[in-house]
């Protein structure tokens, strides 16, 4: 009697120990499948961040856009260079994220990568796992936890219900928040393992894949290094069925835990990678937007634009400056965000952009937010003020209406900062070294009686007195008999212009009048 008790407790107790023919414990397997899921979720948070920096950058590019046409539309000088100082702030960001683009796309594409290869590791184990069995009981994953029963045995991904891995292609389905189990120490879903060891499996169910000792791996031709099942998540030891493999991927970043790394290197390659992206912060862009005041005042590139602009002074911006500049600030842009609002970028509500201009249906600029179209808004004004240049030049010559002085030519190319103006202009000089933005156009004497302009006097209209010698004639025969007995190439002393016998440095003092009207109505746009 004491017989039969002793051999019915003793297969009580090998019934529910673990085996090394046993299959492995959804206790072990399921943070592997849970990780996996994880994973997929990885590239749909990439691919949303990836949108709203493009996003972003393409808002920068619109208001830039914006504030350029704006510029060219206003008819006040200073309101114009203040909406050039945003502009140019705006173009400087856009530039600057878009730099950067090359760089974080790459570290996107490299955690995508190493963790996409990493998923497809983890869902062959589950396919291999799942479809070495034949039967309930007979196979190499079960439900039981390690040291179960041996049966619930699963023969699919699809029977594991719930607790099933991901194991198809990432459908970058959109993530709008960051993954927390990804962090910048590790993954906290796969906390410390031992691998393949026989408390990780359930009672015997003749799982081929995890013998060792008993007509296994470790029998006949041994083994003679571990088998890293799951890229080495579940490694099986060569030297016995109790000799655990221990990982853990919580502490990547912990140096004193490097030997429960060794056998997941893939999974610590992937966590390297992962880390620049997860948490976002590194890869999300973000700043101003060129419509906020608080924004822009504190921005050192603003800061420039409105030295600059503002204070005509191209000097390198310097912190020490910031009094000066901070006051411009407010006098022009406002000292609260109402009055920043009111005076720039709600005025755009008022700017009327017709079909014919931008080529999209009539609206007002502020909600014009296609780049097509406000490049065609800007090249209209651009061309426009070009027209308008035109026309007044044009009408000046009817009437005949002359310029200023030397100092006056001075002052006027002045006016023109923008170097491609000053050189264009047939009276300026533009010096590169200066810097001071008013002193770069000066009026250059050489260049002016190069171009046949008169300088070595003071500049007169239609109404200025003309020597006797050509004025006392009143029909065109008699004035030109004053220039008899000159020298071929020397400059005639009279002629009849605009039917009236006049001296000769009459034309060169009406172009020169001209070429200054037109650098200041040139100086104007800018």
């Amino acid at each position: 009697m004491l017989a039969t008790w002793t051999l019915c407790a003793l297969l009580a107790v090998s019934a529910g120990q673990a085996a090394s023919q046993g299959a492995l414990g959804k206790d072990k397997w399921k943070p592997l499948a849970d990780f996996s899921k994880t994973l997929e979720k990885m590239p749909g948070r990439i691919l949303t961040i990836a949108k709203q920096n493009i996003n972003y950058i393409n808002s920068l590019a619109v208001n830039a856009a914006q504030a350029e046409v704006a510029a060219e539309a206003e008819q006040d000088a200073e309101q114009a260079r203040a909406w050039a100082a945003i502009a140019e702030t705006l173009r400087h960001l856009q530039a600057q994220q878009a730099a950067e683009t090359e760089a974080k796309t790459t570290t996107a594409i490299t955690a995508i990568a190493r963790g996409e290869f990493l998923r497809g590791h983890i869902a062959e184990f589950f396919k291999v796992t799942t479809a070495a069995s034949g039967g309930e009981s007979k196979g190499c994953l079960s439900t039981n936890s390690g040291g179960g029963n041996a049966n619930n045995v699963k023969q699919s991904i699809d029977a594991l219900g719930t607790d099933a891995p991901s194991v198809e292609h990432a459908t970058f389905a959109q993530q709008e928040n960051d993954l927390p189990e990804l962090t910048a120490d590790g993954f906290t879903q796969l906390t410390a393992g031992q691998g393949v060891v026989d408390d990780s499996l359930t009672g015997g169910t003749e799982c081929n894949l995890f013998k060792g000792a008993s007509a296994g791996l470790m029998t006949g031709t041994q083994i003679a290094q571990a088998v890293p099942f799951a890229r080495g998540w579940f490694s099986k030891s060569h030297t016995s069925d109790t000799t655990a493999v221990n990982v853990d991927a919580t502490k990547f970043s912990s140096s004193t835990e490097s030997a429960k790394h060794a056998a997941i290197g893939l999974y610590k390659q992937a966590w390297e990678a992962i880390k620049e992206v997860q948490p976002s912060t590194a890869l999300v862009m973000s700043g101003i937007d060129g419509k906020q005041l608080e924004g822009l005042k504190t921005n050192a590139a603003f800061k420039k634009a409105v030295k600059r602009h503002l204070l005509n002074n191209a000097e390198q911006y310097k912190p020490s400056e910031d009094a000066a500049i901070n006051e411009k600030i407010a006098s022009v842009y406002g000292a609260q965000q109402s009055e920043f609002t009111a005076r720039f970028w709600g005025k755009l509500d008022a700017i009327n952009i017709d079909e014919a201009v931008s080529g999209k249906p009539q609206t007002k600029l502020a909600q014009l937010r296609d780049l097509e179209g406000l490049a065609r808004a800007l090249n209209y004004y651009i061309t426009k003020k070009a027209a308008d240049l035109t026309e007044v030049v044009g009408q000046l010559k009817k009437k005949g209406v002359c310029s200023e002085t030397k100092e006056g030519a001075d002052s006027t190319c002045s006016k023109l900062i923008d170097a491609v103006t000053c050189t264009a202009s047939p009276i300026c000089s533009y010096n590169e070294t200066e810097k001071d933005t008013t002193k770069k156009c000066k009026f250059n004497e050489t260049k002016a009686s190069a171009s046949g302009v008169p300088v070595t006097q003071t500049q007169t209209g239609a109404t200025s007195a003309a020597s006797d010698r050509c004025t006392k004639h009143k029909d065109k025969p008699n004035c030109e008999k004053e220039n008899e007995g000159q020298k071929p190439g020397e400059k005639a002393k009279c002629g009849w212009i605009e039917e009236k016998c006049r001296d000769s440095s009459f034309l060169l003092n009406k172009q020169f009048a001209l070429s200054m009207v037109s650098a200041a109505f040139v100086a104007l746009l800018f």
